[in-house]
């Protein structure tokens, strides 16, 4: 018996994500334990090339920032180890644990001893969330998304600074024990992270147009306003009461600059320009020229030899964003690029060639997020130079970053960092946006497969599938056969990464073919599921390796060309006919 189908489609999808919880790890007073991260909760997945040897993506860009996002939005309290009391705030309402936490341990505990254990950093990585949650919500068109983000917006600014202090109606940078400050800000507030917040509280008023949260943005400027000194610039710590300052340099201020051009583009007026004018001034004779990027995080104790790049990045942003033919940024830019992979740019040794980049030279480790972000930036200023290696390169170490997601939708901070990070899991999903939405560009919706339900397959091992496949390129993530319900243990499932063929066996995607042909010439696949859990797949009559795997669509919908439970994976671009599943293994020779 062979279920057929035999129309031509255009379509594509599936994937399964094995998720696995994490034990309460709580010893006999209830105190967390310390975990054996890398034994228990690091998952190094094995890397997938295509057949000229370039870094492919684990899964796509749309399934890492989907399960991404499920793992913040979906029964995110029963993950976080925490005592429930530690998120209650004031007025009795239990928040997210990112409100007042930035680091747990892989299992969701909070460390048990860790000088920051307790400790979160508002201004700055909720600014993060907010950003990372608009952008879902204009992704995938979820308002859950938007709650969030209003949520926290919220917050903030019912946490920020009395309005008549000094720096009044500013966000605080810092929160221990669930007050405000502490830390290593101690009495202080970081001004660049209020600017930076404000910017995102901009984005949400163009997004629900709510007046509340563009004048908190220009609450936030005008104190910026009339406190920037005569050279442009502000302490990068102060005491928001008493102006003191606790800190003194910062090269941070490219926040402020757009926050003050931002304001002045909506209002249609010149309010900010001339602070907007010192500042900037300040950043191209000082930074842009001396490469004294440093002071921005808000747990590095001040160092002359500090050097950071997150700030850099988005100045080069600017640069390119505002470049002409006269004024020099590109140049500029493409210098500040040099500076930062020279001193912050490591090859990944096993994912050759994809690169990463360290956060800073105090806390010296390649990261997700930082890696995200710089790729990004580099995309732009590939766009800008018409350098397409360079575009390359941002997209190999897009590729890399994929890596980094667990089977349980953690994002890690990298495949050597023991803490957990919020900031770090949302900022690699805000940064995979740019690189989803090149790659849609990129595609064309012509070429993109429609879905097709085949209702159920009613068949496990032994089995033979077969059908004709005609692409005319190679594909992050391009889902032939998927299950549209049942669990993500069940096997069989197939799409094409790179020029690969590659099938699902219930925990790990296996490579079944290689050397896919991407000139849109059809080709003849069969997959051949034998009864003792092994399955070989032919191309064009060509036999490939023998893998483990079993084939179970037996009790659950199976899609052609459809994403798995309708949300995970892309689309399969170009054809696929001559759709049919044999209930029994055939033979070399009958293939």
């Amino acid at each position: 018996m062979r279920v057929s189908l035999t129309k031509t489609l255009k379509s594509g999808m599936v994937a399964g994500a094995s998720l696995w919880m994490a034990c309460n790890c709580l010893g006999a007073n209830g105190v967390p334990e310390i975990v054996d991260w890398k034994k228990d909760f690091m998952v190094v997945a094995p890397v997938q090339r295509d057949a000229g040897g370039r870094l492919l993506p684990l899964q796509s860009y749309d399934e890492t920032i989907r399960r991404g996002m499920s793992f913040i939005q979906d029964d995110h309290l029963k993950w976080f180890k925490g005592p429930v009391e530690t998120l209650t705030d004031e007025d009795g309402t239990v928040q997210m644990p990112w409100v007042y936490y930035s680091n747990v341990q892989h299992n969701g505990a909070p460390f048990p001893r860790a000088i920051d254990r307790f400790t979160s950093y508002p201004a700055f990585h909720h600014a993060l969330n907010i950003k990372t949650f608009l952008g879902y919500w204009k992704y995938a068109d979820d308002d859950r998304a938007l709650k969030e983000a209003i949520k926290l917006a919220d917050w903030n600014i019912a946490h920020s600074t009395p309005a008549d202090w000094a720096y009044g109606s500013m966000p605080y940078s810092t929160f221990e024990h669930k007050k405000p400050g502490g830390f290593r800000d101690g009495s202080g507030i970081m001004p660049d992270k209020a600017a930076i917040l404000s910017l995102a509280y901009l984005d949400l008023y163009e997004a629900c147009n709510q007046p509340r949260f563009l004048k908190a943005a220009e609450a936030i400027a005008e104190t910026l306003k009339h406190r920037q000194r005569p050279n442009g610039t502000w302490p990068f710590r102060v005491d928001p009461q008493t102006e003191q300052v606790v800190e003194e340099y910062t090269s941070s201020v490219i926040y402020a600059v757009m926050l003050f051009e931002r304001l002045d583009a909506f209002n249609g007026n010149d309010t900010y320009k001339a602070s907007r004018d010192k500042t900037w001034n300040w950043l191209v004779n000082g930074p842009i020229t001396t490469k004294e990027f440093r002071g921005f995080y808000e747990d590095i104790p001040p160092s002359p030899q500090g050097r950071t790049n997150y700030d850099c990045l988005d100045t080069i942003r600017y640069l390119l964003d505002n470049r002409t033919d006269e004024n020099g940024y590109l140049e500029m830019a493409k210098d500040l690029n040099a500076w930062i992979e020279k001193i912050f740019l490591d090859k990944i040794r096993g994912f050759e060639p994809a690169e990463g980049i360290r956060e800073q030279l105090q806390c010296n480790y390649v990261m997700g997020i930082h890696s995200l972000n710089w790729a990004s930036m580099l995309y732009d200023l590939a766009e800008a130079t018409g350098d397409e290696q360079m575009r390359q390169r941002a997209i190999q170490t897009a590729n890399y970053t994929t890596y980094y997601l667990q089977p349980d939708n953690r994002i890690v901070v990298g495949f050597n960092y023991k803490q957990f990070w919020y900031s770090c899991h949302v900022g690699v999903i805000l940064y995979l946006f740019d690189f989803d939405e090149f790659k849609l560009e990129d595609l064309g919706e012509a070429s993109v497969c429609q879905p097709e339900d085949l209702g159920d397959l009613d068949t496990q091992a032994p089995a033979t599938i077969r059908f004709t496949l005609k692409t005319d390129r190679s594909q992050t993530d391009g889902r032939i056969l998927s299950q549209l319900e049942g669990a993500s243990t069940q096997a069989g499932a197939l799409r094409m990464v790179g020029t690969t063929l590659q099938l699902w066996n219930g925990r790990n995607w296996l490579t079944a073919v290689t050397g896919l042909n991407v000139q849109g010439k059809p080709q003849q696949i069969a997959v051949v599921f034998e009864a003792n859990g092994t399955a070989r797949a032919y191309l064009n009559g060509q036999k490939g390796p023998t893998i483990r795997s079993s084939f179970d669509f037996k009790g659950v919908k199976a899609g052609l060309s459809a994403p798995y439970l309708g949300q995970y994976g892309s689309p399969f671009v170009g054809e696929l006919s001559d759709f049919e599943v044999t209930k029994r293994a055939l033979s070399e020779d009958e293939i």
